[in-house]
């Protein structure tokens, strides 16, 4: 492998996670020092008095480092964290020096209090431990009289293993934490403040003191590392994360992701309108439509209906579907139109809660005529499931999104209007996203993408 043309795996993955506000370091203000006792410096604070603290004839602050700077790093480890040329011209780019900024690291002279062998997974030897590192939840404390003595390939696996267990304690801190350390920590500047939409979704796992196996996982994977800097693939490192017992949601949904594709092929609607008629046909349609953000549920049906409509531009019918969600009164919820010479354009993705393959294919309720302030308008979206039938894949009906739209503001350029609209907050049903489903499926992820996706106005027209 040519190294110089691949991103280095766990770069790749890094980068990803900062794309979808997953990257950071632990929340100084929530979090406890997980699976570590604390340095002995750490625990002589400066008293009610304030004063500086140091060792050595030098406060503490003089020791601060960066490790991807020491000779160690560069003569051994540079290899392991080499970008691309794509990556390290991008100036909007998150990429792996973000990570190593996760903690404030120190090589300092400080005695470091030895954890409990029990704790390490090393209750079998009778040696007495040497600390040469400790890990609180804002640094990385390296005793110097150690580091010092090392040769420099020894010093490498020192701040391999440190850097890998900052990785490792990732798992534990939501997603909404992990964003905005990062955006503390990253070049890329946003005015976006960290959403906790995902915290729903990505649940990490609960906070407790690291045990035997959670530090053979660390100690394995910079093993594995360490064997492997000089060459290894994507899908390679990925596996060998989860192996280890690393965080499923970074590492789970990365591998094979190249198999989606980036510019999907427009298919007939056709495709759409077979696989409602068949869902009705089966009975397999929806029958409960939920509200995302009120949490509401009841009872509702899908109706298709085939003629001519209007297809929104004037008086012009086209032939096509009227896709309707009713309520069990038969009062109408969502309705969004798709016709027959349309061509649409189906997207694929993982649910990332149950691991199925879906397909999205995006509809619309058509242009509003002579808009003004206030109006409403609904964006829906087709959600099919890939299943296998022998050796084919067939796509099943599994939900149908409605998303609600309030036109907010209009212009005028040259002969035509662009309405921009946003989404209302909900107060009943009808103003809410909805969900239309069975009551078996897991929404989960649904309801993430749903409230993660941004619309920024609907079509309009004006005589």
């Amino acid at each position: 492998m040519n190294f110089a043309k691949t991103l280095t795996a766990l770069s790749k993955i890094l980068s990803i996670l900062c794309c979808l506000f997953m990257v950071s370091c632990q929340n100084s203000s929530q979090q406890k020092p997980v699976g570590s006792a604390p340095a002995t410096v750490l625990t002589d604070g400066t008293g009610d008095g304030g004063g500086g603290n140091g060792a050595g004839g030098r406060v503490y602050d003089a020791y601060t480092v960066d490790p991807t700077q020491l000779d160690a790093f560069r003569k051994h480890l540079a290899p392991l964290f080499k970008e691309s040329p794509e990556t390290a011209a991008s100036k909007n780019s998150w990429n792996w020096k973000a990570f190593f900024k996760l903690k404030v690291w120190y090589v300092a002279p400080v005695k470091l209090k030895p954890l409990a062998k029990e704790s390490l997974g090393l209750s079998f030897t009778d040696d007495n431990t040497q600390q040469l590192a400790i890990q609180t939840p804002k640094a990385i404390w390296i005793d110097s009289g150690y580091f010092e003595k090392m040769n420099s390939e020894d010093q490498a696996q020192l701040i391999l293993h440190e850097f890998v267990m900052s990785i490792y304690f990732l798992k534990f801190k939501k997603m909404s934490e992990l964003c905005e350390v990062g955006q503390k920590v990253s070049d890329v500047k946003s005015r976006n403040p960290c959403s906790t939409l995902m915290d729903e979704l990505f649940v990490p796992t609960p906070e407790a003191p690291l045990k035997p196996d959670d530090n053979d996982n660390i100690r394995n994977m910079t093993g594995w590392l360490w064997r492997h800097r000089e060459a290894f693939g994507q899908d390679d490192v990925s596996l060998q994360f989860l192996l280890n017992g690393f965080d499923q949601r970074f590492f789970g949904n990365f591998i094979n992701s190249s198999k989606h594709e980036d510019n999907p092929e427009p298919v007939p609607a056709s495709i759409l309108t077979d696989l409602l008629e068949e869902a009705l046909l089966l009975n397999r349609g929806p029958t409960e439509c939920l509200g995302v953000d009120l949490k509401d549920k009841a009872d509702c049906s899908m109706k298709l209906e085939a003629g001519k409509i209007s297809n929104g531009y004037g008086q012009n019918s086209l032939e096509g579907r009227r896709i309707q969600i009713q309520l069990a009164d038969k009062s109408l919820l969502a309705e969004t139109n798709v016709f027959n010479v349309q061509k649409l354009y189906p997207s694929k993705m993982t649910d990332l809660v149950t691991k199925d393959e879906l397909v999205m294919i995006p509809l619309s309720s058509g242009a509003v005529q002579n808009p003004k302030k206030g109006d409403k308008a609904r964006y829906a979206f087709v959600i099919a499931k890939e299943t296998k039938v022998g050796n084919d894949t067939k796509l099943k009906f599994f939900a149908l999104i409605s998303i609600p739209q309030v036109i907010t503001k209009i212009n005028k350029v040259d002969s035509a209007f662009v309405c921009s609209a946003d989404r209302p907050r909900a107060t009943n049903l009808n103003e809410d996203i909805i969900i239309a489903t069975t009551p078996d499926v897991n929404t989960t992820y649904l309801r993430w993408l749903a409230k993660a996706m941004i619309i920024g106005g609907v079509p309009c027209y004006s005589y």
